[in-house]
Formats: structure tokens, C-alpha cells, sequence
């Protein structure tokens, strides 16, 4: 009876013990991303159903201004070969053709720890509800099939909700006016000098995307393993990079844990960093053969609000930095 007894109670005893959860077995697919710097300049890409989508080159940008709240930078084409300069001068009739280009060592945009600073560098005073403009003018200079441009632009003003500028060509004395209104469910719109031209939907709508495959200037003394292209500026280059949808968007970098190793339970724990670009996660350069190679062992864990996302690459291939190719495998966590 005893014996029974012990039974009865073991049973009754483990009944009350849930089993660990077990996850289903995860679905791993694989994408493929084209890039070049003619036709697929940026790929933008959603991990939840991997859909990607792709800037078209029919629509020359020079100026690209950020839209997220109390944030007020402005970058530039890097693509274009484009500069900036910063006449320190105010009066925007005096800027004219007879200003000496020639000398001028152009900026660029640069990646820093704390993100992408802009070659216009700050353009006023940030500590304002509304920023006060130095209205200082800038002469910008871009390369578009085979010519070089040169015009200038000042910032007006600006609103929580809009950016308020003048631009013409170095000889135009009045210039044109143009609001650029601040659209929160994009990160960005994008202006032409040349063509009085506003692209609004050039990027998806930030929820739409995690990620972007692009190129961005960066020094070249910095990452002499790398290839890169010629920009405006003898000292920097023109590199692959991937963009992250910061809004949204945090990731950790792992070189230690096996992709088919790496579950929800094991992402959920990391610590996730904040950034807006990673230079050329997925490849490294072998200058002798002039051929780019998977770095196989990275993987790239991305956490998206409650989602996370693991991907590695598993092949590149290229044609100089001109055009990739690379196939990754993804899988949702």
C-alpha cells in the first residue's frame, strides 16, 4: 500500500510541472540583393516578408533631409560626386560665378559613433524650439552624366515641421524659395538643385523597411582593406555600406554563435546596439584577385520592436564595387 502510495504521488507530483517551451522549428529563407551604382543604388529590404525595393537613378537628388523629430540634418548625394562648401558669407547675391571653385576642398558626409555627420556640418542654432539659421551659403558641386555642377543654397528658416531654403545657380542673384515639409512616416525626401524637384517616396514608408543596402562616402586612410570609389574629396571614399532603419531597429553583431545555434530564447538576451550604418558587413576584399568573399562567420541579429531576425550571408559576387551580388539566408526568431 506504501509502495502505491509513493506512486500515486510521483505522479500526481510531476502532473503539476509544465514541460519547457519549445519553439517551432524555424523556416530559413534566402535573399537575394543586387546592388550597383547606376540602376539599384540602394536596396531597401523588410524582413518580415522580405520584400526589397530600389531607389531609381531617374531621379537625380543632390540634397536628402532627415525628417525624424528634432533632427534637422541634411546630406548629400554621395553617388553624384557630390561636395559642399561653407562660404561663411551671407549674402547670397555676393556668391556668384566669379567665386573660386578650383580651390575649394570639398566635404562629405562621414560616418561617426554617433551617426552619419553631414558635409553642410550644423547649419544653425539646434537649442531653439525652431532652429535659428546662420544663413550662411553653401556652394555644392555634383557630377551628372559626364558634367559638373556648380550652385549654392542657404537655409532660410526652419519649423518643427519644415525646412525653408534658397538655391539657384552661382550667377542667379534672387535664387529660388522652397519649404520642405517634414513627413514622419518617412525618414527622408529628397531635393534637386538643378531641377526645382521634391521626391518624397523615394525610401518606403519607415515601417516598411529594417534594412538598406547602399554606398556612403568614408575615409580611405581608415579602411585601406576595403576598395572604394573616387568622391569629390581626395581623402574619402565611396563604400558599400548597410543602412539600418534606426527608428526602429536595433542589432547586434555575432561572430561566435552558429546560425542554425541561434533561437529566440538566445536573441532576446543580447545587447543591441543603436546605429545607423555598419561599412561592408558582409564581405571582405582580396585585393589580389580583385574579388570580394563572404565573411561567413558574422551573423547579423536584428530586433525590431518584438521580432528578431538573424541573417548571414552565403555567397557575393562582384564586379568591383560597381556591382555586387549577395545571397543571405534569414530567418525570423
Amino acid at each position: 500500500m506504501r509502495n502505491l502510495f509513493y506512486i500515486a504521488f510521483a505522479v500526481l507530483l510531476t502532473s503539476c510541472f509544465e514541460p519547457d517551451e519549445v519553439l517551432p522549428k524555424q523556416k530559413v529563407n534566402e535573399i537575394t540583393i543586387r546592388l550597383n551604382t547606376s540602376t539599384n543604388q540602394a536596396t531597401y529590404v523588410n524582413l518580415s516578408n522580405l520584400l526589397n525595393n530600389n531607389i531609381g537613378v531617374q531621379t537625380q537628388w543632390q540634397l536628402k533631409f532627415q525628417h525624424a523629430e528634432n533632427a534637422w540634418a541634411i546630406y548629400i548625394n554621395p553617388l553624384a560626386k557630390a561636395g559642399i562648401h561653407n562660404t561663411t558669407n551671407t549674402d547670397f547675391k555676393a556668391i556668384n560665378s566669379s567665386y573660386e571653385t578650383s580651390k575649394i576642398t570639398w566635404q562629405v558626409d562621414i560616418p561617426t559613433a554617433s551617426g552619419t555627420y553631414p558635409a553642410i556640418g550644423a547649419w544653425g542654432d539646434y537649442s531653439f524650439s525652431n532652429p535659428e539659421s546662420y544663413k550662411d551659403v553653401f556652394i555644392m558641386t555634383w557630377e551628372e552624366t559626364g558634367t559638373y555642377y556648380f550652385y549654392k543654397f542657404q537655409l532660410l528658416d526652419a519649423t518643427d515641421s519644415a525646412y525653408h531654403i534658397r538655391y539657384g545657380a552661382l550667377n542667379d542673384s534672387v535664387g529660388q524659395t522652397k519649404w520642405i515639409v517634414k513627413n514622419q512616416n518617412y525618414a527622408h525626401s529628397y531635393f534637386s538643385l538643378k531641377d526645382d524637384a521634391l521626391f518624397t517616396r523615394l525610401e518606403p514608408n519607415k515601417e516598411d523597411w529594417n534594412i538598406c543596402f547602399t554606398y556612403i562616402s568614408d575615409s580611405t586612410k581608415l579602411h585601406p582593406n576595403l576598395p572604394h570609389i573616387p568622391t569629390a574629396n581626395a581623402f574619402f571614399g565611396l563604400f558599400q555600406t548597410l543602412n539600418i532603419n534606426q527608428d526602429l531597429n536595433k542589432i547586434y553583431l555575432d561572430t561566435s554563435t552558429r546560425f542554425n545555434e541561434i533561437d529566440y530564447f538566445y536573441a532576446r538576451d543580447l545587447p543591441y546596439t543603436r546605429t545607423d550604418q555598419l561599412l561592408s558587413p558582409f564581405f571582405r576584399w582580396d585585393f589580389v584577385a580583385q574579388q570580394a568573399f563572404t565573411e561567413n562567420e558574422i551573423v547579423l541579429i536584428v530586433k525590431n520592436k518584438e521580432k528578431y531576425f538573424a541573417l548571414q550571408p552565403t555567397s557575393v559576387t562582384s564586379q568591383g564595387l560597381e556591382s555586387l551580388e549577395f545571397k543571405l539566408r534569414v530567418k525570423q526568431l
